[in-house]
């Protein structure tokens, strides 16, 4: 459990730590299948919320890629919007920024255009997998 950790510490203390080649070299190692589970395990725990921006970063780009997903879409797309409502927008610097990053998330995954008019929050099945999220 979080092997990625220091990967995301490194990368807040050092602005020349190149995260994206470092998650590469460590998913070459580790397989992206674990690697991928290991992030999806990390944005479900709350304590590490202050890295949530970064591991999202990372799930973008391996979505980019096309990594098949631990998970099912709707899942992960239900635990990113959890993160929003959690930490809103991430926690990131400029405002909607991290906003933007689940959306891109999100449309990649959904399999739409960026400027779609699907509306994720109103999705049954994201709306069934993100109640499931919230606590009792």
């Amino acid at each position: 459990m979080d092997a990625l950790l220091h990967l995301f510490v490194h990368d807040a203390e050092d602005d020349a730590f190149d995260l994206e080649r470092e998650v590469a070299s460590f998913a070459s190692q580790a397989g992206w299948d674990a690697t991928l589970a290991e992030l999806m395990l990390f944005l479900a725990r709350p304590a590490r919320k202050e890295f949530w921006y970064s591991a999202a970063a990372v799930l973008y780009w391996a979505v980019s890629d096309r990594r098949p997903l631990p998970m099912p879409s709707a899942d992960c797309i239900a635990r990113l919007y959890r993160c929003l409502e959690v930490l809103p927008n991430l926690g990131a610097d400029a405002p909607g920024e991290g906003d933007n990053l689940v959306w891109s998330i999100a449309t990649k995954l959904k399999g739409v255009s960026y400027e779609t008019s699907w509306q994720p929050l109103a999705d049954p099945e994201i709306k069934e997998r993100l109640a499931a999220l919230r606590p009792s």
